[in-house]
């Protein structure tokens, strides 16, 4: 720089506030720079592009490794239109590609399709939908290859206890849930061989059943409803937990839609408590009545709503 630059021009070029050797000359280097003379503003242009361009669209993966690109490229991303792939060129020799998106790359209709997949290792980091069991699996590794389940869905439902003990599981199944319909119990799988199946504690929602005349509680109207369509009034039995496992989180519902009362009556050993000054009888058509064993004391059970 001249001592006219000193008094008009540019003193000093930093980096990041640290100052360099002052020379007569500047030079930008790299692809993505240009240099223009703009004689109309008294200036010299220059534009630094940006780090990262589109070097645009490729129809598959065939296309993807035929695409030509240089170290000017890097840095680029290019779209995979077949599978919504979207690449980073991360070297030019030899050409590197990186996959930014995670997403189902494949759809598979069961264990033996997903088995069956052929994987390299370009596809790690991947995932493939299991349509039989809504399951979707993450590619970890290649040779062999390594999925890991994503979701633990329901791997089926069972209608008792023997149903789940005699089902057969491998260990790709750890970490899913069987529903046993019988006691709604949602089951984990622990592990396998044998299999070790672990309670959740957590129950599905009942459905709903109609009467028509003296009935019992069973297991599976807890979280339903019951619609009691009698035109004479009728019972409505509570059992002993001994017979009928209910815990202290059930709740029954039953609503009156006939002409005919329902009376609660208490089954074997069992207390049913209304609301003081309250009776175990429906009151009329239309009336909701609640009931709910008490934890701890499961053979006493607690009824509210429209008693007479």
């Amino acid at each position: 720089m001249t001592w006219l630059d000193d008094v008009l021009g540019v003193k000093d070029i930093l980096q990041a506030g640290t100052a360099f050797t002052r020379r007569h000359k500047l030079n930008f280097i790299g692809s993505k720079v240009t240099v223009a003379d703009n004689p109309a503003q008294q200036r010299t242009d220059v534009t630094i592009a940006d780090s990262v361009g589109s070097l645009g669209t490729v129809a598959n993966a065939a296309a993807l490794a035929a695409l030509s690109v240089t170290a000017a490229d890097v840095g680029s991303s290019v779209l995979q239109t077949d599978t919504q792939e979207l690449w980073v060129l991360m070297f030019a020799s030899p050409v590197a590609w990186r996959a930014t998106t995670r997403i189902y790359t494949w759809t598979v209709a069961n264990d033996a399709a997903l088995a069956a997949l052929s994987v390299t290792s370009t596809d790690v980091g991947r995932c493939a939908y299991q349509s039989d069991l809504q399951e979707v699996w993450f590619l970890a590794g290649t040779s062999p290859a390594k999925w890991i389940p994503l979701t633990r869905v329901m791997r089926t439902t069972v209608a008792n206890a023997a149903a789940l003990a005699a089902l057969s599981v491998t260990a790709s199944d750890v970490g899913r849930f069987v529903y046993q319909s019988d006691t709604r119990e949602l089951w984990f799988l622990a592990a396998t061989g044998p299999a070790v199946w672990l309670p959740t504690g957590r129950r599905g929602f009942g459905g709903s059943r109609t009467i028509t005349g003296n009935d019992t509680l069973v297991l599976a109207d807890a979280g339903g409803k019951i619609y009691s369509n009698a035109g004479s009034g009728h019972t409505l039995t509570v059992p002993p937990n001994a017979s009928v496992a209910f815990d202290g989180n059930d709740v029954v519902t039953v609503l009156q839609q006939g002409a005919g009362a329902f009376t609660l009556t208490q089954g074997s050993g069992v207390t049913i408590v209304p609301p003081s000054g309250k009776t175990l009888v429906s009151n009329g058509v239309g009336a909701v009545v609640g009931l709910t064993p008490r934890p701890g004391t499961l053979n006493t059970w607690n009824a509210y709503g429209d008693l007479v």
